[in-house]
C-alpha cells in the first residue's frame, strides 16, 4: 500500500519506487539489522514517542512493516501495489534501501514497473483476501502461480 488508501500510488509509479514513512525521520541505512526484532527493539521507543496515544502493538506492527520494506524484501522480488482504483501495479524491486528526506514515503526501494496492470476482479477470492490486508505490506508468495498467470494476461482457473 503506497500511502493511506493508495494516495501516493501514481507518484510512486511515475517515480519508479515504493516506500514508507511511519514518522521515522532518519536514514536507516546503518540501522537495518538482519533480524526485524532487533530493529523493532531500537525503533519502537522512537515510534511510541511520536505516537503516544497508540499501543505498543501498533508500534511493533509499524516498525515491522518499515523494516520489511527497507530490508525484508529483496532485489528481484515481484510486488503488487494497489493503485486506488481497483487495479494493481506490478513491479520488481531493483534497488537496495535508500532515504529520500523531505519527500513522501522517504524510506524507499527502487522498482522496475511492468507494463501490466492487474484488475482486482480477475484475482481469485483467496488472492483478493490476501491483498486486501489493512497493513502496508503483506506476503502473497503462496499465490505466485496465480500472479504469474495474471502478469501474463491469463485468468487463473477457478
Amino acid at each position: 500500500m503506497l500511502g493511506a488508501k493508495s494516495i501516493y500510488a501514481e507518484e510512486c509509479y511515475k517515480g519508479s519506487f515504493i516506500g514508507a514513512d511511519f514518522g521515522i525521520t532518519q536514514d536507516l541505512s546503518s540501522n537495518l539489522p538482519d533480524n526485524w526484532r532487533d530493529f523493532n527493539k531500537e525503533f519502537i521507543p522512537i515510534w511510541m514517542q511520536k505516537n503516544p496515544a497508540k499501543s505498543k502493538i501498533a508500534a511493533g506492527l509499524s516498525c515491522g512493516m518499515l523494516w520489511t520494506i527497507c530490508k525484508g524484501i529483496y532485489k528481484g522480488d515481484i510486488i503488487l501495489c494497489p493503485n486506488g482504483d481497483g487495479k494493481y501495479y506490478v513491479g520488481e524491486i531493483d534497488s537496495s534501501y535508500y532515504y529520500h528526506p523531505g519527500s513522501i514515503l522517504p524510506h524507499r526501494r527502487g522498482v522496475k514497473w511492468y507494463p501490466v496492470i492487474i484488475d482486482r476482479q480477475d484475482m481469485s477470492n483467496d488472492l483478493k483476501n490476501s491483498t486486501g490486508s489493512i497493513g502496508t505490506i503483506g506476503d502473497i508468495t503462496r499465490y505466485a502461480d496465480e500472479i504469474e498467470l495474471l502478469i501474463g494476461g491469463k485468468k487463473p482457473p477457478t
